[in-house]
């Protein structure tokens, strides 16, 4: 597959999987009495800034991918792991926030199950994706009239 194809392939991968995964592991757990409370930036509806995280950790991803034959769910699974570490070691500092959610264990496995389940879906998703696209018949390239 094409560099530009398996880009734009991941990033939709990813921001889609932010509604199941990331979003629903998220309200299940704040409907469990553990929520984390994050602002949007940059006006932007929250929903909205984690689909275009997600479309730029997948576009990430599926390039890495190419490169590495991990299969999905385990490199997806990596993917997870990862972005919570940028998450609680880069992000969480620039925005004057304590590191990795003050080393509360409750916030911090939260966290943790919620980026993990969203990187599988990613790496399954993108996966699936990828041998569809390869077992697709191609059409025979035809001459241009001129």
């Amino acid at each position: 597959m094409p560099t530009r194809a398996r880009l734009f392939s991941g990033a939709v991968i990813g921001a889609l999987c932010v509604l199941p995964f990331y979003q629903g592991l998220w309200t299940a757990c704040a409907k469990a009495g553990l929520s984390l409370r994050l602002y949007p930036a940059g006006g932007l509806p929250l929903i909205i800034l984690l689909c275009l995280i997600g479309a730029v950790a997948g576009g990430g991803y599926a390039l890495a991918m190419a490169r590495w034959n991990i299969p999905g769910w385990r490199s997806g699974a990596l993917l997870g792991l990862l972005m919570t570490l940028f998450l609680w070691f880069v992000v969480s500092p620039l925005r004057g926030l304590p590191i990795a959610g003050d080393w509360q264990v409750v916030r911090m496995t939260q966290t943790l199950t919620i980026h993990i389940a969203w990187g599988v879906c990613v790496g399954i998703s993108l996966k699936l994706l990828l041998a569809w696209v390869a077992a697709r018949p191609r059409e025979p390239a035809t001459a241009q009239p001129g």
